[in-house]
């Protein structure tokens, strides 16, 4: 959906804030495995949208970095926004012909909740080509919706119109297998989430780490949800938390024995993954 952006209801505007510490805190937390990598790596992330990742990479010393977004609008705020990064490039096409026409090959592919919007036929092709496009020491990465969760998981596999699948662990080692060897090793991690005193902690102490891009946020918000409403931070966190803490002991009491892994987690990561020797 390359208007996908419309759905959303995105203004027609520079796209992303200064990465605020809460998002930041949330990365740091789900990705810091990143962080003790080579700097020099190269990089592919698909369908950076807002790209609050592609900060956090910036801002923790990576430099090599291709972006792939199927919309126009975003790619063109993209383009403009990192501009003065003479080593990020950005790409306006699907991923599948991205991966089909270019001759490059990466370190790391990154993915966060893309390939829930692919089809069967397309997420098969997508694994397929971009192990075409990987070097001897290589990682793909992809975060997406965990259909093991009772609790989440109809809600975040229908919550969008372009939402395809939804992910378990079998569907996940399913696909290892059709495009990866005994050799390598697939790796599925649960998505640690903030919980109610991270947002506490984040409101009344500033957080602090280094911001290289300034750019403006124009996310449209509802009127009765205030960005900087503490009371309802509060509340639905506390929902949040409730919810997790339920899910998770009924899934321990009923469900152990039937060996779910993570389904009491929303989103997961699946890691692809091939060492030198």
């Amino acid at each position: 959906m390359k208007e996908y952006w419309k759905s959303l209801n995105w203004i027609n505007k520079p796209l992303v804030s200064t990465i605020n510490s809460i998002e930041y805190k949330y990365l740091l937390k789900n990705y810091n495995f990143l962080l003790n990598t080579d700097k020099n790596i190269k990089i592919l992330e698909v369908w950076p949208w807002v790209w609050y990742f592609t900060q956090f990479l910036i801002n923790n010393g990576y430099k090599n970095i291709d972006l792939v977004e199927l919309s126009k609008d975003f790619f063109y705020e993209q383009k403009k926004s990192f501009n003065s990064y003479e080593n990020i490039k950005c790409y306006n096409l699907s991923i599948i012909d991205f991966l089909k026409e270019n001759n490059k090959k990466y370190d790391i592919i990154i993915s966060r909740q893309v390939v829930e919007h692919l089809n069967e036929k397309e997420l098969l092709e997508y694994f397929k080509l971009t192990s075409l496009k990987l070097k001897k020491w290589w990682k793909i990465i992809s975060e997406t919706i965990n259909s093991q969760n009772f609790i989440y998981s109809n809600f975040l596999r229908y919550i969008d119109i372009t939402h395809k699948l939804s992910f378990s662990s079998n569907m996940i080692k399913q696909i290892y297998n059709l495009n990866y060897n005994e050799k390598d090793n697939c790796i599925i991690l649960p998505i640690k989430q903030l919980n109610i005193l991270d947002f506490i902690f984040n409101k009344f102490r500033k957080f602090k780490f280094d911001v290289k891009l300034n750019l403006q946020s124009t996310c449209r918000l509802d009127n009765k949800v205030k960005k900087n409403n503490i009371f309802w931070l509060i509340f639905s966190q506390i929902i949040r938390d409730f919810a997790i803490l339920t899910s998770q002991g009924l899934s321990k009491l009923y469900f152990y024995k039937r060996a779910y892994k993570n389904i009491w987690t929303e989103f997961i990561l699946f890691i692809f993954e091939k060492w030198k020797k």
